[in-house]
């Protein structure tokens, strides 16, 4: 830990540098120094002029008010820089967090629970704990003290070092139940997508190893059969802590326990005989402060006596504490005084409330029936017509829309007003039983805790009238999905992917209720709807294994569907690298689309022939696919399928060394694509456009395709194709001279490479970055370079293109002729053998 009095300009300039995720070579470009400038000035070999200090002070994203400090330090170094060290605030030597926090902030003070706040900070900075615990029965506030541990982690990590030096993310798992959807959501969460033939879990533990973070997992007890999963991932990555909710325990290695409990409570027998001391006591209670907060929420004016002050105590005592159920029983406080509803409580008012207080099911733990009891109370109280909406939205899971409720739920909101679905929805909210989401959309969506949600759906289930809300449950988010659909390969994709992001647990709902009750039809219109936004999402095996499911339903019609479907998920499969299945899939797609002559679906099919041909280096039978493609699709006039066939011709003319054919045909395809506005067949173009002009010779035109293309790439989130254009601008600089922007490019492209798990593209980035090392001088370490290359080339069946080899081969001259054959000989064997792990380690670091 660096301290004040012992930092210096160098060390604080490479720290900056790496909170920002910059390469000595990034900044060195954007600050007009050379390499070796930034080099020595954070080794603190030089130091910098007071003009250069205020420029990366600039750079560095240093608020003006604090530049000052910075040049200060950079001027002082020999001379009294402790002093402007110390003007340092601590938050600019801090790391940035590398992902963006997802936390939601919480609206309301938490109370009663400094203490244990305080043994959980406690707890987490011991490096022995690495997997905690927070576990409580139902409604005691596990995910509500969790949340602000969480939040108050992110404010301490504003010290230097931070605790968590790559932030805290939050991963809800109230939304699913199957813990196979376990490690996707936490993957979804970090920004980890599916890809290859290695599997999701293995590209976690491939994105966590190094990094320094906290994971909440808020929910646990329902996917509690994954919990193994999690030391899969704590094992590989000794930076990595997981604090957990769970109403049970996990029962894993390593897991240690914090009870939650609920709050205390005031001990009624011995309040003091004075009303002012009363008050005083009363008032220092966290339950009854709870409840008055929460009653001040629905009634501003709200204010509590000595009388009111006991009663509400009265109330807590009742609710043993639990939060939840003490919020249920705030909520009603517009209604009732405190004095009425602890009448209601005790069964005192002439109502049936002790009743139904006491009706729950006997054999749960007394806090859960009190907490069950709670619920049943508020759900009393409703209006008839309130009751049917709030067991009504049960079938919802995650959030929802109005257009949803409406749509949906339909009679079931009260009736005869302007607006039977808000007016139903305001009343639900007001009474704590419902609760509006913050998202990004322009829509409002609303939400059930999940407590609330399961008493909703036992109700729903006892009132018979689930099974019709399930129906036009499926039946909306298939038509949604099948609005969406066509849409996501348009302008508006992202738009759309971004809408189902939030109801992708309602649309996983809509595909369970099909599957269980044998809605074949259903189950694969909602698959052939949803897939492209699986693969938008990169969730290759999720998507194949509803297909499979629906499938598995019934026999095999000669139906458009069915076409569709097989088509769909044998590209999955050739997206996982499955390629014998993914034969089967696309050939049986090929059969029925030729029996029924389903046009668009039968040229695609013919598209993903060819990507599998290609994959396995069949060229000629790809070329065959593509042209079958490109007839019928100018045939029937369906654009989209002209502009796929084109880029794929295109491509495979490129490898092949048919330069200005190549070119030709993928401007066609790069027209199309932008008349459409579909923009991931306008990143493939340019980057194969990109490719092209670069071996042509044309770098200031191949180096603004690939400009244009990382633009692309950064927008849709597509990892595994930034990766090859960053390879592209990097060969592209270093033929241009441009060293410092050629290894920094090189650098984040490795990195996202390491990241994703993607094997199959290592060698043609460290092939460039041998060409990078010999433009430098750096004969023996480009030789490494290429060893390793060629041995993973061996090691993924990944053979060099025809249309690089003489690039090549001119490489390996350049190499050869610098080297004595011994020493080459030597050098080579030792880059073969070294693991690909440690050689592209020293690439980035190095």
């Amino acid at each position: 830990m660096y301290e004040h009095d012992s930092i210096s300009f160098g060390h604080w300039l490479k720290q900056r540098r790496k909170t920002l995720d910059l390469t000595q070579a990034e900044l060195a470009r954007q600050s007009g120094c050379s390499l070796s400038c930034i080099r020595k000035l954070e080794t603190g070999e030089r130091r910098p002029s007071k003009s250069i200090a205020t420029v990366l002070a600039r750079l560095l994203e240093i608020a003006p008010a604090d530049q000052s400090a910075i040049v200060d330090l950079a001027r002082s170094q020999q001379h009294g820089g402790n002093q402007a060290a110390a003007r340092i605030a601590p938050g600019l030597r801090s790391a940035v967090p590398l992902y963006p926090p997802n936390l939601p902030v919480p609206t309301t003070p938490l109370l009663g629970r400094s203490q244990d706040l305080a043994l959980l900070h406690t707890r987490l900075n011991n490096p022995d704990t690495r997997l905690l615990t927070l576990i409580g029965p139902p409604g005691v506030g596990k995910t509500r003290l969790a949340l602000q541990l969480a939040n108050e982690i992110l404010l301490l990590n504003q010290s230097d070092p931070p605790l968590f030096a790559h932030g805290v993310v939050l991963v809800s798992l109230a939304p699913i139940n199957d813990p196979e959807l376990v490690i996707p959501s936490i993957a979804q969460a970090l920004g980890v997508h599916e890809m290859g033939t290695q599997s999701l879990l293995v590209q976690l533990q491939l994105a966590l190893r190094d990094k320094q973070l906290l994971l909440l997992l808020d929910n646990f007890e329902q996917v509690i059969a994954a919990a193994p999963l999690l030391n899969s991932l704590l094992t590989v990555a000794p930076g990595l802590k997981m604090l957990i909710t769970s109403r049970t325990a996990l029962q894993i290695y390593g897991e240690q326990l914090f009870p939650v409990l609920p709050l205390a409570l005031p001990d009624l027998t011995k309040l003091p005989h004075d009303e002012a001391e009363q008050v005083a006591a009363l008032s220092n209670s966290a339950a009854v402060a709870l409840f008055v907060q929460r009653a001040q929420a629905v009634q501003p004016g709200f204010g509590a006596n000595a009388a009111a002050l006991r009663a509400i105590a009265g109330i807590c005592v009742r609710m043993d504490g639990l939060p939840l159920a003490i919020e249920l029983a705030s909520a009603h406080s517009l209604l009732f005084t405190p004095t009425t509803l602890l009448a209601q409580l005790e069964g005192t008012a002439g109502s049936t409330s002790l009743d139904l207080l006491t009706g729950g099911a006997r054999d749960l733990p007394v806090r859960q029936q009190t907490l069950t009891n709670a619920i049943h109370w508020s759900y009393a109280l409703l209006e008839s017509a309130e009751q049917q909406l709030f067991r009504s939205l049960a079938v919802f899971v995650g959030s929802f829309t109005l257009d949803a409720l409406r749509s949906v739920v339909g009679s079931a909101a009260p009736a005869g007003k302007r607006d039977s679905g808000v007016d139903g929805v305001a009343a639900l909210i007001s009474k704590s039983l419902l609760r509006r989401m913050e998202n990004t959309l322009d829509e409002p969506r609303f939400a059930m805790l999940e407590l609330l949600r399961e008493y909703a759906l036992a109700q729903l289930v006892i009132s018979g009238e689930a099974d019709p809300l399930y129906e036009r449950h499926a039946g909306y988010y298939l038509a949604l999905a099948e609005t969406a659909a066509p849409a996501l390969v348009g302008p508006t994709q992202l738009n759309w992917v971004n809408r189902l992001e939030h109801e992708h647990p309602n649309l996983r709902a809509a595909l369970t209720w099909a599957v269980e009750h044998g809605q074949q039809e259903i189950a694969l219109r909602l698959s052939n709807a949803i897939w492209r936004f699986w693969v938008l999402r990169n969730l290759f095996s999720e998507g194949r294994r509803w297909f499979e499911q629906a499938m598995a339903l019934g026999p095999v019609q000669t139906t458009a569907i069915w076409a569709q479907a097989f088509y769909q998920v044998g590209t999955l499969a050739w997206l996982q690298n499955d390629y014998p299945q993914a034969q089967v899939f696309l050939e049986q797609s090929l059969m029925i689309g030729e029996a029924i002559n389903s046009s668009e679906t039968l040229a695609l099919t013919l598209n993903s022939l060819g990507l599998l041909a290609m994959s396995q280096f069949n060229p000629g039978a790809a070329q065959i696919y593509y042209q079958r493609c490109l007839e019928i699709s100018r045939t029937i006039g369906y654009t989209r399928g002209v502009a796929v066939s084109l880029g794929n011709l295109g491509l495979l003319l490129l490898n092949a060394g048919e330069l200005v054919q190549a070119r030709q045909i993928i401007e066609e395809s790069l027209a199309l694509s932008r008349a459409l506005g579909e923009r991931f067949s306008i990143l493939v173009a340019l980057d194969n456009l990109g490719e092209a002009l670069l071996i042509q010779g044309d770098l200031p035109a191949a180096h603004q395709m690939f400009e244009q293309a990382l633009v692309l790439c950064r927008e849709l989130g597509v990892q595994e194709n930034m990766a090859e254009v960053l390879c592209g601008l990097a060969q592209t600089a270093c033929r241009q001279g441009e060293y410092a922007e050629a290894r920094q490019r090189l650098v984040e492209c490795l990195t996202v490479l390491r990241e994703v798990g993607d094997q199959k593209r290592l060698s043609s980035g460290l092939e460039v970055l041998a060409e990078l090392a010999v433009a430098q001088g750096q004969v023996l370490w480009a030789t490494r370079l290429l060893g390793a290359a060629q041995a993973q080339r061996e090691a993924t069946s990944t053979p060099l293109p025809p249309v690089k080899r003489q690039g090549y081969q001119r490489l390996l001259e350049a190499v050869q002729q610098q080297l004595e054959p011994a020493m080459f000989s030597a050098t080579w064997a030792e880059g073969r053998a070294l693991p690909i792990e440690q050689v592209v380690r020293e690439a980035i670091e190095l």
